[in-house]
């Protein structure tokens, strides 16, 4: 199994008005290239690029099912399981489900309803039973304390973690290592920041050399040099993505102690970057108001973390029906709340939406 996973949750897309639109051949093109390049391990969920990442995936990889691992999840907010993990077979074009997750689980939902006599768990146990899932595992964000007692309360019926963890966020470690102390695999989410962190633009100057910017080889280096991590997962939607985490995955160097403390001095200075910590996964989309949440916060970012406050506002002129970014912009946002519910950071996103028109309109 490659340590680099394939994150299928930003395929090639384009916002058109207030949609999200996935084009699927290139998705499948991307899809195809990265298992011909060697990743064999490919984490959807049912919920992904509106809803079709399961079946853009099951496309993509027809005739190569024996050469990969797949996973995906149940989505404990949705229909029953049974439901969902029949669809996610047929979506996906297989027999069989290597790694299958309770999706982003909280400790309050799996005390009371996960490990309910003839529930979610006993369901996948004996799903496991059937040869039908290879591993029952489960995402989480929250706390890390509360992670830590899913795990217990699993009572050793966990064998495989999905966090989030990369080098501005670290709340996990104690987490990890806990899942790896009793016998779990771990892969994590986010080890990019969302794609924050790949951009030359964003941490410059993050190895002591000077050499290197804050790029993929950097933030996957960082993050495989934890011994707790087994699979970093990356939403790569490009060739060229692809080929430079391949790149940085394949680094058998490990970072030394010299770059470890000069990432902590830089990370620190930038310790404002996790008070917005949008890592873009877009559960927030599409906004009935027509807002592309991601896109506004990227933009008042470069006015917040940089001073770049000229360029976020020319940007942020650029959207509307006569700019040249097709959608509203924050003064829109109706405070209906649909977007808190769904993003898995718990952003207060209406109250920054609102910081982010005072400050860039």
């Amino acid at each position: 199994m490659t340590r680099l996973g394939f994150g299928v949750l930003r395929l090639p897309s384009e916002i058109r008005g207030k949609e999200i639109v996935y084009d699927e051949d290139k998705s499948i093109d991307v899809i195809r290239y990265a298992i011909d390049a060697g990743i064999d391990y490919f984490d959807t969920a049912p919920s992904y690029c509106g809803k079709r990442s399961q079946s853009i995936l099951g496309r993509a990889i027809a005739g190569k099912r024996d050469q990969l691992y797949l996973s995906t999840k149940f989505d404990t907010n949705g229909p029953d399981l049974m439901n969902q993990f029949e669809n996610s077979l047929k979506e996906l074009g297989t027999d069989h489900i290597d790694f299958y997750h309770f999706w982003s689980m909280k400790l309050d939902y799996f005390a009371d309803k996960g490990l309910a006599k003839g529930g979610p768990m006993d369901q996948m146990t004996k799903l496991k039973e059937e040869g039908l899932i290879g591993h029952i595992a489960f995402s989480s964000h929250d706390t890390p304390e509360n992670i830590m007692e899913i795990i217990r309360r699993g009572e050793g019926r966990f064998e495989a973690l999905l966090c989030q963890y990369n080098l501005l966020d670290r709340r996990n470690e104690e987490v990890m290592a806990f899942a790896k102390s009793r016998g779990m695999g771990v892969s994590v989410m986010g080890p990019m920041g969302g794609g924050r962190l790949g951009r030359p633009s964003e941490l410059m100057d993050v190895l002591p050399d000077g050499t290197s910017t804050a790029s993929a080889e950097t933030a996957l280096r960082f993050v495989f040099s934890n011994p707790d991590v087994d699979i970093a997962l990356s939403g790569m939607n490009t060739r060229a993505m692809i080929d430079e985490n391949i790149l940085a995955a394949d680094d058998p160097r490990p970072l030394s102690d010299e770059e470890h403390k000069h990432i902590d001095a830089v990370v620190e200075e930038k310790k404002k970057l996790t008070d917005l910590y949008c890592t873009a996964c877009n559960y927030c989309m599409p906004c009935p108001a027509g807002i592309n949440i991601p896109e506004v916060f990227k933009i008042y970012n470069y006015h917040r973390i940089y001073g770049l406050t000229e360029y976020a506002r020319r940007q942020y002129a650029l959207i509307g029906a006569d700019g040249d970014l097709d959608f509203q912009n924050a003064s829109a946002c109706t405070g209906c709340g649909l977007c808190e519910k769904q993003c898995p950071q718990k952003l207060s996103i209406r109250e920054e939406l609102k910081k982010a028109h005072e400050a860039l309109a």
